[in-house]
């Protein structure tokens, strides 16, 4: 009875042990140097070595307009974290929207591209960056959350927002937007004492059906997604690509009902006809500014062992606008043998579990073995 009792005991404590363990698929801190292996898991838009800056032994990634514009994970993605130090060093136009910079993630394959471009041109100031997704707009002491829509008669901007914030204006019918859609979006201050002016450690949980939002992590803000359905839109008439006009920009499963909540679990604002992959890409996204990112991670929120991709993955024309310069791909030096391997990271925390479990099983068996002596 005692050896059936203890050896229970260790089943417990192996699978507790094993709960919460997650897989790194993606880690960087930029202090090699250069950008690393950076380029070889994210599509970044004209990127070059401008890219990169350091400031003594501390490098980081720095988005420009319009090299580096957005840098998108090559892979759709779900179920995951994301923890990055992000830095969003200039003061936004509220008279322009789309002219800030965001993390965003659930964008589909078509809208990836499009995610430096305003939803309905350079000339309409209520535009945001994109045709899908969800946004976080990181600037000053400012969260600014954007869910994208397509519900005719709805209204572009911050619910909760003036002409002091950003541009807000009617949508009677969002076919006629150049990219299908537009963002609906709740402006949230910080804590006090944090800023976007400076690096400041962002966390994203994706749970699919639910997303939260930490700074220094402590809760800011969470989505709840519901009801999916089949959503497609496509680009509208006087598109600056001729060619594009008509083609779908977002045709597969959405959450078609996106509810924002504070901390405290509040309603903020309740999006519906939303544009949300179910699964979707993550990024970040930038255009007439810049931003900056370091220490970023990225983990699955299982303990798995997927193969990776490390080819970039091919999109669509990514020309902005007709006098923007086209994409051009930046090749890293290879490094030396021995260094980084390719592949998954393994969480250090979940070794150390294991190694935990190994030294609990190994007494258990050592007091069986003294009591049949």
């Amino acid at each position: 009875m005692r050896k059936l009792l203890l050896m229970t005991l260790a089943l417990i404590i192996c699978f507790s042990l094993s709960v919460g363990a997650k897989t790194v698929i993606f880690e960087d801190d930029f202090d090699e140097g250069q950008l690393g292996d950076f380029p070889l898991y994210f599509n970044i838009f004209a990127s070059s070595a401008e890219n990169f800056e350091d400031e003594g032994d501390n490098g980081y990634f720095v988005g420009k307009w319009i090299t580096g514009a957005y840098a998108i994970y090559n892979d759709e993605i779900e179920d995951y974290t994301i923890t990055v130090d992000f830095k969003m060093p200039h003061g936004i136009n509220p008279a322009v929207n789309y002219k800030r910079a965001a993390i965003m993630l659930r964008s589909s394959y078509e809208s990836n591209d499009k995610s430096l471009e305003p939803d309905n041109g350079d000339p309409d100031n209520s535009s945001y960056l994109g045709a899908s997704g969800i946004y976080f707009y990181c600037y000053g002491t400012t969260l600014e959350v954007g869910v994208h829509t397509k519900k005719n008669g709805g209204t572009t901007g911050p619910v909760n927002g003036t002409s002091e914030h950003a541009v807000k204006k009617e949508v009677p019918d969002s076919t006629k937007r150049l990219l299908g859609s537009y963002t609906v979006s709740y402006l949230i201050d910080l804590p006090e004492g944090k800023t976007f002016d400076d690096f400041l450690t962002v966390k994203v949980v994706d749970e699919k059906e639910k997303i939260s939002f930490y700074t220094e992590d402590e809760l800011i803000c969470f989505l709840e997604l519901s009801d999916i359905g089949d959503v497609t839109t496509v680009i509208g008439e006087g598109y600056f690509k001729e060619h594009e006009e008509g083609m779908p920009v977002f045709d597969e499963p959405s959450y078609q009902t996106v509810v924002l909540k504070d901390a405290e679990g509040n309603e903020l604002i309740k999006v519906e006809e939303a544009v949300v992959s179910t699964v979707g890409y993550l990024g970040f996204a930038s255009r007439g500014c810049g931003y900056m990112i370091d220490n970023l991670k990225i983990e699955l929120n299982k303990d798995v062992t997927p193969e990776p991709t490390k080819e970039p993955t091919p999109t669509p024309d990514k020309t902005p606008g007709e006098t923007e310069k086209s994409s051009t791909t930046f090749t890293p030096s290879k490094k030396d043998e021995g260094e980084k391997k390719d592949g998954l990271q393994a969480d250090a925390l979940t070794y150390v579990l294991i190694a935990l479990a190994v030294v609990i099983l190994g007494g258990i068996v050592f007091v069986l073995f003294r009591k049949k002596k």
